[in-house]
């Protein structure tokens, strides 16, 4: 089973200090990796262009079945991929989401772990940003509302966050806190697991 992992925004170093942390344990627990880079975006690009790599990942996925792992800004991008370019993601880690907290994810999902965190604050002042619109907090508070399919997992308390290389340190980047914690394997499992119950 494919698993694709998609960095947040402003992400200089493509993730290499950060979401790119959790490969070593979906590779161990069996997944082939896609390291899916969208490049080094501001609020511009956030703002206008975000459906475009959405549908270059859709196009590079061709209808294969797969998991996604994201980051901030990534979270979007997978999930519109699914939603609206037909990508045939059936479970998603949504790592410190920079969406809506209450978005309705993409049908294809069938298993959503949201990993939130009420210290990321980069989520909270971002869904402020009146022309930074597809931006919200669920990264800070999780996911709310009623699907069945999502599963809010709260970090507080267990994960450090840390100033990864390449980005800014007034931005923490959770990712990179999840994999330092031991988070990286627990993730990698649901997502295996979820898998296994889904294409049985």
């Amino acid at each position: 089973m494919l698993a694709v992992v998609v960095h947040g925004f402003n992400d200089s170093d493509k993730g290499k200090g950060s979401i790119d942390l959790v490969i070593p344990y979906l590779k161990a627990a069996g997944f082939e990796i896609l390291n899916f880079d969208y490049g080094d975006w501001g609020l511009f690009d956030v703002r206008f262009n975000n459906d475009a790599p959405a549908k270059e990942l859709a196009r590079i996925l061709n209808g294969r079945e797969c998991v996604t792992v994201a980051h901030s800004n990534g979270n979007l991008i997978c999930d519109n991929a699914a939603a609206k370019f037909g990508a045939n993601i059936l479970a998603h880690a949504a790592i410190a989401p920079a969406m809506d907290k209450d978005r309705i994810f993409a049908r294809s999902m069938q298993h959503i772990d949201v990993y939130y965190n009420k210290k990321d604050w980069a989520v909270f002042w971002a869904s402020l940003l009146w022309f930074n619109h597809p931006w919200g907090k669920m990264g800070r508070v999780g996911f709310i509302g009623t699907d069945r399919r999502v599963t809010n997992i709260n970090t507080i308390g267990y994960t450090p966050f840390i100033d990864a290389p390449g980005h800014s340190n007034i931005l923490p980047h959770l990712a990179g806190g999840l994999v330092c914690a031991g988070w990286g394997q627990y993730m990698a499992g649901r997502l295996a697991n979820a898998v296994g119950l889904l294409t049985a």
